[in-house]
């Protein structure tokens, strides 16, 4: 069974990642920061995803060292991690571009990192 680590699995589009990954038979694990989020409806009746993962592991993208080992025995990472304004101090700059640049240090630290964003479609 392949597997997949899903950043920003609790917003609108990584709702929907993890429900359609999940249908396809993979392992999912998802990045969070807060994992109650998972089991409630998301913006816009976005689905909950509780019952489609695997394996939650709690960080902050913008946070490198709550990311380490993250990628560890995934085959694909999947970030759909962006901000649509800023919030709580942080810029796009800070979210969108080193918060994935982040994640994809921690892909390449764990092998995965020639498959980031890309899942093939079954």
């Amino acid at each position: 069974m392949k597997r997949v680590l899903v950043a920003g699995a609790t917003g609108y589009l990584g709702r929907y990642v993890v429900k359609e990954l999940k249908r396809q038979g993979y392992y999912v694990r998802v990045l969070v920061r807060h994992p109650d989020k998972l089991n409630q409806t998301g913006d816009f009746l976005a689905p909950s995803i509780g019952d489609d993962v695997d394996e939650i592991a709690v960080g902050d993208i913008t946070k490198p060292n709550t990311l380490k080992h993250i990628c560890d025995d995934m085959d694909y990472v999947f970030s759909s991690v962006g901000i649509t304004r800023k919030s709580h101090g942080l810029t796009f700059k800070d979210v969108d571009y080193q918060g994935n640049v982040n994640l994809l240090k921690e892909a390449e630290h764990s092998h995965v990192a020639t498959t980031f964003g890309r899942i093939p479609v079954l």
